[in-house]
């Protein structure tokens, strides 16, 4: 199984150099349990399902991403941003988030309905961030060790949050679900 993801960077290769850094989150986050579970495999073959949806974001995977000569390390260098931004130091947090920043800032074109996108757009960023986040949830809820209550499903979100503002990401979600509809609070479109 780590043979699947040995075709990028090590996650997490200095982190021994910031003690006492907790990162972001830190080890008492509701989001270190849940991404440290296989089931997060599981929530990220749906995110990339669910991120399909939407016309603009297959254009630009389509139009700059290695996704179809170098699967297995486009795969592994998104593992290593979940992992360094979850786990990682500050440093480490940041050094990530400037990694992803630098790869989309050429990311822009138009999609085949004719529209611009640009993977530095918010909403854009918010669609693939916000997904991924729902897809984790979802799986872990569905196939970790036990549920998460309520106020933890919230807290994972809100976590997940902070990294999405990181990126410029915007809309973001503050609780898992919207208090009016009780649906998820993905945002639909952009």
């Amino acid at each position: 199984m780590t043979g699947l993801f040995a075709h990028g960077p090590t996650p997490l290769a200095n982190t021994l150099d910031f003690p006492g850094d907790p990162g972001i989150l830190g080890p008492d986050s509701v989001s270190w349990r849940v991404l440290g579970d296989a089931s997060v495999f599981v929530g990220g073959i749906r995110a990339l399902v669910i991120q399909s949806a939407h016309a603009e974001v297959v254009a630009g995977v389509e139009d700059h991403s290695t996704y179809r000569s170098d699967p297995l390390g486009r795969l592994s260098r998104t593992s290593v941003y979940v992992t360094e931004t979850t786990y990682g130091a500050m440093p480490e947090v940041e050094a990530a988030v400037q990694v992803v920043r630098r790869a989309h800032r050429p990311v822009h074109g138009t999609s085949e309905r004719n529209l611009p996108y640009s993977a530095g757009r918010p909403e854009m960023a918010a669609w693939v961030h916000n997904v991924l986040t729902d897809s984790f949830l979802a799986a872990y809820q569905a196939f970790g060790p036990a549920r998460l209550s309520d106020a933890d499903a919230d807290r994972f979100v809100a976590e997940q949050t902070r990294i999405g503002k990181l990126l410029g990401a915007d809309p973001l979600p503050k609780q898992r679900t919207s208090s009016r509809t009780g649906s998820p609070t993905t945002p639909t479109g952009s």
